[in-house]
């Protein structure tokens, strides 16, 4: 299987670095709300320091917001 297939295969998240033994998934909406993630297998806490990408961040809260709009309109149109 080739790399990029690969990375497409897997489940969302990461790998926790602690323990290796679990996925930490991460939506948009988490990544934007929450200040800090626990895995949920050894309950190591990471701290998420956002403040160095705050353009990106930025643009993420956009593409969140249309995204729920879109979810809106279509279920106005149902």
């Amino acid at each position: 299987m080739s790399e990029p297939t690969k990375y497409m295969n897997d489940a969302p998240g990461f790998l926790c670095p602690a323990c290796q033994k679990f996925r930490i998934k991460l939506s948009l909406e988490d990544f934007l709300t929450k200040r800090e993630l626990t895995c949920g297998n050894c309950g190591t806490q990471f701290q998420m320091d956002k403040s160095r990408c705050t353009t990106v961040v930025e643009k993420l809260q956009d593409l969140h917001i249309a995204n729920k709009n879109v979810e809106r309109l279509k279920k106005q149109s149902l």
